[in-house]
This record gives C-alpha cells, sequence and structure tokens, in this order.
C-alpha cells in the first residue's frame, strides 16, 4: 500500500482574490495538464539536442503556476505580437500578469516589446523571486528598458518580491522601495509549509547526484578558472564513491551525450576536448559522460530522478532547489550573487568558490545545517504566502 503524506493529502487553504484568468510573462516551456512544464522541443530529439533552453528556468514557471489558483492561463513572451484588440482583451478578461522568478537584473537583459505592452495594460503585474545578477556583491547597471519595467510592476503591485537581500538592495537603489524578501517559488512546487529535512549518515549514502554548470563565464561567477576545475575534481572524484549521477540541465554538448546520437556525440566530444572539458579519449570523464549523465526536458523528469538520490550537491542553482523540495538533502556551491544570496536567506548548506579551504563534504553535510535550513525554510514559506496575500493574488497555499 502506498504510503500517504498528510500535508499533501489535506486540502489547500483557497483564499480570496481576483478573477480566474490570469497571464504569465516570459513563459518558459509549453503548458500542459494547466500546472506542469515541458520543453517545446520534447518530441523532437533532433530538435531537442540543438535548442536553446535552461531547464532550470521550467522549474521556476511549474512551480509559481503550481502556487496559483486559477481556471485559465495565457502566455505573453518577451517578443510577442500583440495589437490593441490583444491589450482591450487582456484589460477586459485577465486577473493579473506575473512574472516567474529568474535574472532579470543585469546590463544584458532584452525585454523585446514586453515593456511597451504592459504600459498599455491597466491590471495588475505581479513578480515573485525575481532577481538581480552579478559575480559577487557588487552595483548593478541595468538598462532603460529594465528600469522601465521595474517601474510598470512597482506602481501595479504592492510589493515587488524578490529572490534575496542583494536584488532587494539593488532594486532599492533604483529609487523602487516597495520592494520584499520572498525567496524562490521552485522550492514550494508542493505546497508543504514545513520540509523537515532529515539525512542519512555519510556512511549510508550510496545514490548521489552532481548538479553541472559547465558553461561559466565572468557575469556569472566570480572565478570560473577554479568553478570548473573544482566540478571535474568532483565529478572524478565521486564517480569512485558512489552510485553517481551527473545532473546537467541547459548545456547543448551534455545534451548530445543523453541523446546518444553517434555523430552529435562525435562532434560534442571535439568540443568538450577543445575547450579543455576531456582531456583525450583515456579521460575517465568521457566514460561518465556515456553511462552516468542525466537531461530532461521536463520539471517532472528531474523530480523522478531527484526522489532516488540520497544526496544531491553542485552548481546549479534549481538542480539543487528540486532535491530539497523533495526533501532529498542539498549542499550548493555558491560561486554568484544569485546562488549566494537564495543560500543565505535560506541557510542552506552551501561552500563557497572564494573559500580558501578545499571543499569537504562532511564540513557541510550534517544534521544541524539542515535543521536550520528546515527553519528558514518554514519561516520563507509563510512569507511567500503573506506576499501573495497582500498583492490580492489568489494561491493554494497552506496557512
Amino acid at each position: 500500500m502506498p504510503s500517504v503524506d498528510p500535508e499533501l493529502d489535506a486540502q489547500p487553504v483557497v483564499r480570496k482574490g481576483n478573477g480566474r484568468k490570469i497571464v504569465a510573462l516570459i513563459p518558459a516551456g509549453e503548458v500542459h495538464d494547466k500546472t506542469s512544464i515541458r520543453a517545446w522541443s520534447h518530441a523532437d530529439p533532433k530538435r531537442d539536442v540543438k535548442a536553446h533552453y535552461n531547464a532550470g528556468d521550467m522549474f521556476v514557471y511549474e512551480a509559481s503556476l503550481r502556487l496559483l489558483d486559477f481556471d485559465q492561463m495565457e502566455a505573453i513572451p518577451l517578443q510577442s505580437d500583440w495589437d490593441q484588440r490583444t491589450v482591450d482583451r487582456l484589460n477586459e478578461e485577465a486577473a493579473y500578469c506575473f512574472v516567474r522568478g529568474s535574472n532579470y537584473i543585469h546590463h544584458e537583459m532584452k525585454w523585446g516589446n514586453l515593456p511597451a505592452l504592459l504600459e498599455k495594460l491597466k491590471i495588475p503585474v505581479v513578480a515573485f523571486g525575481i532577481g538581480a545578477q552579478a559575480p559577487m556583491y557588487k552595483d548593478v547597471k541595468v538598462s532603460a528598458d529594465t528600469l522601465r519595467f521595474l517601474k510598470i510592476v512597482s506602481e501595479r503591485s504592492k510589493t515587488i518580491g524578490v529572490r534575496g537581500n542583494f536584488s532587494a538592495e539593488i532594486i532599492n537603489g533604483f529609487g523602487i522601495k516597495n520592494v520584499e524578501v520572498v525567496g524562490c517559488p521552485s522550492l514550494m512546487r508542493h505546497n508543504r509549509p514545513r520540509l523537515d529535512i532529515k539525512i542519512k549518515d555519510l556512511s549510508e549514502v550510496r545514490r548521489v547526484g552532481f548538479t553541472l554548470t559547465r558553461g561559466l563565464w565572468p557575469m556569472y561567477c566570480e572565478d570560473p578558472k577554479k568553478a570548473r576545475a573544482m566540478q571535474r575534481e568532483m565529478i572524478l572524484d565521486y564517480a569512485k564513491r558512489f552510485d553517481f549521477t551527473v545532473i546537467s540541465q541547459g548545456e547543448q554538448l551534455e545534451r548530445a551525450y543523453w541523446y546518444n546520437d553517434p555523430a552529435e556525440m562525435a562532434a560534442a566530444y571535439t568540443a568538450l576536448v577543445e575547450n579543455k572539458w576531456f582531456t583525450g579519449p583515456d579521460d575517465p570523464m568521457v566514460e561518465i559522460y556515456k553511462n552516468n549523465l542525466f537531461f530532461g526536458t521536463s520539471p517532472r523528469a528531474y523530480e523522478e530522478l531527484s526522489k532516488q538520490m540520497d544526496l544531491v550537491l553542485g552548481f546549479r542553482l534549481h538542480g539543487n532547489i528540486m532535491a530539497l523540495a523533495n526533501r532529498v538533502p542539498a549542499v550548493y556551491v555558491t560561486y554568484d550573487s544569485r546562488t549566494r544570496e537564495l543560500v543565505d536567506y535560506l541557510g542552506i548548506p552551501a561552500y563557497d568558490i572564494v573559500d580558501k579551504e578545499p571543499f569537504a563534504l562532511e564540513r557541510f553535510y550534517n544534521q544541524e545545517r539542515f535543521d536550520h535550513f528546515n527553519e528558514r525554510y518554514a519561516i520563507a514559506y509563510k512569507r511567500m504566502a503573506a506576499f501573495l496575500d497582500a498583492n490580492g493574488v489568489a494561491h493554494l497555499m497552506r496557512a
């Protein structure tokens, strides 16, 4: 007989809010079954292996939909074909627009024609979990369009929900003061008020997942050289010690190995040697990629993998969050402002790339650290529910 989770079986508290149609700004994948997301290219491996997308964006998009209480949803991408008829219809039909969490606040962000559309719409615009992106805590330069977008959200909502304190300070610096730290909705995908993660003794840990982010560059990492070297060392070490899986989210070369197409794999191998990730045909990393690599085209695929793990660790913000959301312990390696601010806000066990001491799993994998995270998560969950309430958003978060 399957086990029953009373917390999940309990009926959610449905709070009062605006109407029943909502608008999702900047979608990250195809919606099916109302609140499930998958890659637009999910059914076509030949297309998917070449597609540009990050599975982490799908995690946030899906979790956001799971938190909200609505009947219909319409998605508006960054560059959309809209006219005055669309504007009039949305003003008539929709309760509000929402912006899923992501790294929108940086100098390279492109907004397409979305700010122009929002200026014509009269409905509220709710943002939760958005954040700034920089390699370290420092000033962030943004475009006029980003300021335009943030001011619209500020004027159309009670508060702007951001990922952490750094993002709040950056937006405050733009003169926008109605900002509130709410964390990331992807951690709350099951609407659980508590997670209460309990860890196994390290001697009992068998299945370990490593969340990879090989494609680092200065905007996303304070020390790309160290981050790349550290990932290689960790993968090669833990592959010997555990039943090990490398979890890839957005890397195209890794996707070629996942789909096991000989021509694509040959091209990927050449590229990985050229960028010094593989050292040659005898590199043990090649066999790890052939036999121990995972890629998914939906959050559900990553969730099912996470549930099989005793521990997940690594560099991916949302890859680690998926484990934590399913009560699997995760240890971060933080390398930029984005991961640092969320780890700091939630008290997640983490090693910082700037730390002079070598990484040692035993230093971070202990119950005391996860007890601290459990306490911080329960507070963050209440804050997220209160934020949605304050903004008049009907939701399914439990009291």
